[in-house]
């Protein structure tokens, strides 16, 4: 999985290559998202999502808050298919064995199961 992700995130910057190692550029937005979130405010609303969506946090994670999880669940409510997990001894990555990593796969793998599922 982590290979995986390394040579699709080179493929999404044309401009990896001309750079050793091969590296992608990452725009800085997220930081004032951080920044703005820490302040009360949104740059986007979680209303406008139509998908179901699956939202993991690690318990250990610095970044991703208790009530930015809340936020999310309050402004999605319950009209879609959605699911929220904080995941024991996790980071924010949820990369490494005994850090997140299994539990964020299990997750993954019940989730898209459940939104795949035939309709009756």
């Amino acid at each position: 999985m982590a290979q995986a992700y390394v040579t699709l995130a080179l493929a999404s910057d044309p401009t990896s290559e001309s750079r050793t190692p091969p590296s992608i550029r990452i725009p800085g937005a997220f930081r004032k998202e951080h920044y703005l979130l820490s302040e009360g405010q949104k740059l986007w609303d979680a209303r406008d999502l139509k998908l179901p969506v699956l939202y993991m946090r690690g318990s250990r994670d610095h970044w991703s808050r208790p009530e930015d999880l809340d936020a999310m669940k309050r402004d999605l409510g319950a009209t879609r298919a959605s699911k929220f997990a904080t995941i024991p001894n996790g980071t924010h990555f949820l990369d490494r064995p005994g850090h997140g990593r299994d539990e964020m796969l299990k997750q993954i793998q019940e989730f898209t199961a459940a939104i795949n599922k035939p309709k009756k």
